[in-house]
């Protein structure tokens, strides 16, 4: 069944791309003159059994090359221009992750991978917490997703400590609770937050 979903994963995100070649050129090119030479802005997170993966992004923020781990894209608004908003609140920059999709990195659905940095952090964060912090790695034990139960229910970005918890308690409940209904619940939720976002 895994390999059956991975494969499945993988023909439809070059379906898609294909699909989508006229329009990621398009933004690739507005992104190119309003916002950055540098169109796609590319992080290191945490994987299937822990291992690390290139994930891709269109870029949103002016100076996407500005690399500093520890700071929060959303503490750094001033740069993000009217595009970058526009390509952030519809969620056009996640686009190019269907190319991690057909290299296998990730699903259409399961835990968001976290940035390195982020990951260490946030295990950091709960190990006050007893049952998180015992179970917090249970997340890595199946394939990241391009959306999961947490960010469809509207914990993603940047979160406080209770919303990291509630983050973190809905990866865990997605790992023993994965089905094709729930899949369905969440693709459902996932375009329903972005069509009226």
């Amino acid at each position: 069944m895994y390999k059956f979903t991975c494969k499945f994963n993988r023909l439809f995100a070059i379906l898609i791309l294909v699909l989508l070649i006229p329009f990621l050129i398009f933004i690739s090119i507005l992104i190119f003159f309003f916002i950055d030479k540098k169109i796609f802005f590319n992080q290191k997170r945490v994987g299937y059994n822990q291992k690390h993966f290139t994930c891709y992004k269109f870029a949103s923020m002016v100076g996407n090359d500005i690399n500093n781990e520890a700071k929060s894209s959303d503490k750094e608004k001033n740069r993000i221009n009217f595009l970058g908003h526009f390509i952030r609140q519809l969620h056009i920059d996640e686009l190019p992750q269907l190319i991690n999709i057909t290299k296998g990195d990730i699903n259409f659905i399961g835990p968001r991978p976290h940035e390195v940095w982020h990951d260490t952090h946030y295990k950091e964060r709960l190990k006050n917490h007893t049952f998180l912090s015992k179970y917090y790695s249970k997340r890595n034990l199946i394939k990241p997703g391009l959306t999961g139960l947490a960010q469809c229910l509207g914990f993603n970005g940047a979160v406080n400590d209770d919303q990291l918890i509630k983050r973190i308690s809905y990866d865990i409940l997605y790992t023993r609770k994965q089905s094709f209904s729930l899949d369905l619940y969440i693709i459902f939720k996932t375009l329903k937050l972005i069509i009226f976002k």
